[in-house]
């Protein structure tokens, strides 16, 4: 598999909306986007959660911010009701995986996330939306798109919890996108993305 799988991406589409959508919404991600000069930048963003018609709609023309969180708000809570969105070989694989090295629950969230990151370009591409983060700030990133308490994001990331023993996935201490921050083992997501 290579990274940046169309397959991936549609495998596993209903969390990657939910991660996207909790980006630009519950981060004001949106409020971050630069629209002046049209919205080719976030193109595959918005393709990917169902927008596309605003690319061509706002080519020459600035889309107000109040209005694409009218328009991002319905897709939102449509997709927050959304039930069981872990399904799929990554999500099994992660379940055999936090058996075998005793991962809690945040610590399987938080390296599913990271093999979706790495594997999905749309991901990357919100979150670059954010801009420049301190790891406090990635912490608190991360706690909203995945929907949990940012006590227990900052455990499983410190430098004494396992993932980071492991080598799973390690939070860097430096200031910069939330995608490059966050290092997981070469090739580690194929592994886990494959049945």
């Amino acid at each position: 598999m290579n990274k940046f799988s169309p397959d991936t991406s549609e495998q596993y589409r209903p969390i990657i909306e939910r991660w996207i959508l909790r980006t630009l919404i519950d981060l004001r991600g949106y409020t971050l986007m630069n629209m002046n000069y049209g919205l080719e930048e976030y193109d595959k963003v918005l393709i990917f959660i169902g927008l596309e018609r605003l690319i061509d709609k706002y080519e020459d023309d600035r889309l107000e911010k109040k209005k694409l969180r009218k328009i991002l708000k319905p897709l939102h809570k449509k997709n927050a009701s959304l039930r069981d969105l872990k399904q799929g070989p990554l999500f099994n694989n992660m379940d055999k995986l936090a058996e075998l090295i005793g991962m809690n629950n945040t610590e399987k969230e938080l390296l599913s996330f990271c093999m979706i990151l790495n594997t999905v370009r749309e991901i990357e591409n919100v979150t670059e939306i954010l801009g420049s983060l301190s790891s406090a700030n990635i912490i608190n990133a991360l706690a909203v798109i995945l929907d949990i308490h940012t006590t227990k994001v900052r455990k499983a990331l410190a430098s004494d919890g396992l993932l980071h023993r492991t080598g799973l996935v390690r939070l860097s201490r430096d200031t910069g996108q939330l995608f490059y921050q966050l290092t997981t083992f070469t090739d580690m997501s194929e592994v886990l993305l494959d049945d």
